[in-house]
């Protein structure tokens, strides 16, 4: 109703229960980007992929999975286009990637993408999520 009145129109909240920032890209974009601002790109990487737990695919026998999720990560594609506000020296024009895992259509069932494109006093910068799913 506080929204409602607000907005002065119709407000209706979609609320999604997360148990890992790193199962859903669109929040997980938005997450490196804050983040960005205070660390470098390459601390945000390490950080993230010792957080994420990526399952390593093999065919020969069935899933084991300790924790009850429906799908499992296979893969992790982070992009960063452009000069983020930690980088004075880097060109505007650079692009940095880092993938784990695999994200081929082959082994993979689902892949969600999300990008994120913010502005600093430098210029701009943008992140690209891939995520690799597979699931149970």
């Amino acid at each position: 109703d506080y929204l409602n009145s607000i907005f002065k129109s119709e407000v209706e909240l979609d609320l999604v229960r997360l148990s890992q920032v790193s199962y859903d890209s669109n929040i997980l974009v938005q997450d490196l980007a804050l983040k960005s601002y205070k660390y470098r790109f390459v601390k945000l990487v390490s950080r993230l992929f010792n957080k994420v737990h990526i399952q390593k695919l093999d065919y020969s026998k069935p899933f084991q999975s300790s924790v009850s999720f429906p799908s499992y990560l296979s893969g992790i594609n982070i992009k960063l286009a452009g000069r983020t506000f930690r980088q004075r020296v880097v060109p505007r024009m650079t692009v940095k990637r880092v993938q784990k895992g695999s994200l081929t259509n082959v082994n993979v069932q689902f892949i969600d993408r999300a990008r994120f494109t913010g502005k600093t006093r430098r210029g701009s910068f943008s992140f690209t999520v891939t995520l690799g799913h597979v699931f149970l």
